[in-house]
């Protein structure tokens, strides 16, 4: 089977488009399809795929189409993965991560960026080019409170609370008890009512239910950035004592 670039390709030329063409009549980028052409970026994104697919036959292509940053991250470090002949467990093992079920939130778009940290772990391993996963490498600079909040992964936070929550056969009361969180935050959170947490309180809930500091520097890399200064353990290490 023919990359999707290479089937762009094919399928223009039969059509005698060229890619300024082919653009116009699709209503995207030239640019999009010149970068897939040339295999300088394998997958692409819903929208332009549909619009394509009703000028040039794309089926059975749907598997590059990707909704999301978090989901094109997912698929490079798939597939950078696959092609190295590696299983999600023998490559937390080499790369040195704590879980492979970091790796597998990864890979399931769950995280539209990876930390520094965890960058540097794979690339020697999958002989990662950092070029073309700067877009997803998750800058290490100082945050206002505001910009903090955009940094929060709250589905990745409120998929892992209700997992936990199930591992520790905790309900929302033993929980309140054991974070000194309210049910009424605990229930927002889970149901992602809101958008906007105390930074505090999710911590707070995430050492009750025993999350690993790798969990939470991925569900909240804006506490690290803004903790650089402090040592990100010793903050941490204020709410445990807390709780």
């Amino acid at each position: 089977m023919l990359l999707l670039g290479d089937k762009i390709h094919q399928e223009r030329i039969i059509k005698n488009l060229s890619i300024a063409e082919l653009s116009r009549k699709a209503g995207i980028d030239g640019t999009e399809i010149s970068f897939l052409e040339k295999h300088q970026t394998k997958f692409i994104n819903l929208k332009s795929f549909q619009k394509l697919s009703q000028i040039i036959d794309l089926e059975g292509y749907e598997h590059y189409v990707f909704q999301g940053t978090g989901e094109l991250l997912g698929k490079k470090l798939k597939h950078a993965r696959i092609s190295m002949g590696y299983t999600q467990e023998k490559l937390a093992e080499i790369a040195q991560f704590s879980s492979p079920t970091n790796l597998c939130r990864l890979e399931q778009g769950h995280c539209s960026k990876i930390s520094e940290e965890n960058f540097l772990k794979l690339q020697p391993v999958l002989f990662l080019n950092r070029e073309e996963f700067e877009p997803f490498i998750q800058n290490k600079r100082k945050v206002t409170s505001n910009q903090r909040n955009i940094t929060i992964n709250l589905e990745l936070i409120q998929k892992l609370v209700l997992e936990k929550k199930e591992q520790l056969h905790l309900s929302r009361v033993g929980l309140e008890r054991k974070s000194k969180v309210s049910i009424k935050t605990i229930k927002q959170i889970e149901e992602g009512v809101n958008r906007k947490y105390s930074e505090h309180k999710l911590l707070q809930i995430m050492h009750a239910l025993c999350f690993s500091e790798e969990e939470i520097t991925e569900c909240f890399p804006g506490l690290k950035e803004s903790l650089e200064s402090q040592d990100i353990s010793k903050g941490c290490e204020k709410v445990k004592k807390k709780i």
